[in-house]
């Protein structure tokens, strides 16, 4: 459970759950440290959002509102995972997509954190990582891109803290899609949309969302990464897929409002990861995103 109070000068405290005070810096860096003892996910595969929608708070303008908000979601979290077996530098590889290791994926990135700078760190995972950025719904990458935000706004350890553990949640749920190399000439997204073919009745749409998206057939998939042009032109991307996604989700929101609201939100991560990105990392995860 989450503990916090407020004071008469109106700055909230934060305890953890030994009752010892966390608050450092400004509300968000308590709060984080709060959710650092909770894990990834809780009930059957549900991501934890409590830092994303935290760091969003403050960046709307709405610190006010992050204790009472916090103290409601923290009780439904359980403990952090605990690291059992260290993931060695060249065999990461065996471990992705292990979510049973999420805690030796937070060790292995702070690890990361602590041996390079954290752009360097960021730039080079972003970039092993990009092709399963479906990891956990794509809540490795928002976590992430949050982590890195708050980053942007003052580096504490708190704030690099929160990066490797968004990156070891996107590591802890890696997940591929199908992908083909074909000579298809790309085109718009909204050229791309109109290529695709839906998905019929026999694909089981129950369960998390990542669950359903590992049902495909990878021969209605692997394709679509092929049907548009990439460019270096990130805002037109992002505007481009959000534009086209958000149509999507308005014309299925009752059956799939979930699904199609993280078709806007993940592109939109990209702009936080951006600033931060070599332009050939940018590039691949562009492509990554609208697959």
């Amino acid at each position: 459970m989450l503990h916090l109070s407020r004071p008469m000068n109106q700055q909230y405290a934060v305890t953890n759950s030994k009752g010892a005070s966390v608050m450092s810096g400004d509300t968000i860096d308590g709060v984080l440290e709060r959710f650092e003892e909770t894990g990834p996910e809780f009930g059957r595969g549900l991501s934890n959002h409590g830092p994303m929608a935290a760091e969003a708070l403050i960046a709307m303008g709405r610190e006010d509102s992050i204790a009472r908000w916090a103290e409601w979601y923290a009780a439904r979290l359980g403990a952090r995972p605990e690291a059992r077996q260290p993931i060695a530098a060249d065999e990461w590889r065996e471990a992705l997509g292990d979510i049973k290791r999420a805690g030796d994926w937070t060790a292995f990135f702070r690890r990361e954190l602590a041996n390079m700078p954290w752009r360097d760190a960021l730039d080079l995972w972003v970039g092993r990582l990009g092709p399963g950025i479906v990891a956990g719904a794509t809540h490795g990458v928002l976590r992430t891109a949050h982590a890195v935000r708050s980053i942007d706004r003052a580096e504490t350890p708190q704030r690099i803290d929160e990066l490797a553990i968004g990156l070891a949640y996107w590591a802890a749920r890696y997940q591929e899609i199908p992908a083909a190399s074909t000579n298809d000439a790309g085109g718009s997204i909204e050229q791309a949309m109109a290529r695709l073919n839906p998905l019929g009745p026999e694909t089981p749409r129950s369960g998390l969302i990542f669950e359903v998206v590992r049902r495909i057939p990878a021969e209605r998939i692997e394709n679509a990464a092929n049907l548009i042009v990439v460019d270096s032109d990130l805002d037109g991307f992002v505007s481009d897929v959000t534009g086209v996604f958000v149509r999507q989700y308005i014309a299925n929101a009752r059956p799939a409002g979930i699904a199609f609201i993280h078709t806007v939100t993940a592109p939109s991560a990209l702009r936080m990861l951006a600033p931060h990105l070599r332009p050939e990392t940018l590039r691949a995860t562009m492509r990554d995103v609208w697959q």
